[in-house]
């Protein structure tokens, strides 16, 4: 499987550029880190995390009934952890993304 590269900070702000974009938008780079979501009124992006235990689980069992286990096979075991960026309007959240360090590739 391909590493995941999600858009760019220019992208991402082309994408929110629309009327009505598509949400949510998965950010990150060689995996998935952070989502965009618009959420009763509220933009945000939030980090996600792995849910270390359920990978675990779900790499043991894999391993034991003799299938395979790739890290990115966690990636579905990623669940909303921290906000990082919130904002009531699209323009504040659109400012505070060009105001932010950006760790989600290029």
């Amino acid at each position: 499987m391909a590493p995941f590269i999600g858009p760019t900070r220019e992208a991402l702000l082309q994408l929110l550029d629309a009327r009505s974009p598509k949400l949510p938008i998965t950010l990150g780079h060689m995996m998935p880190q952070a989502e965009v979501t618009l959420d009763g009124g509220v933009w945000r992006i939030t980090a996600l995390a792995i849910d270390d235990a359920a990978a675990r689980r779900a790499g043991q069992e894999a391993l034991a009934s003799g299938g395979n286990w790739m890290p990115e096979m966690e990636w579905r075991f990623l669940r909303p952890a921290r906000v990082l960026v919130e904002a009531s309007s699209k323009e504040d959240f659109v400012a505070k993304i060009r105001a932010m360090k950006w760790t989600f590739g290029r």
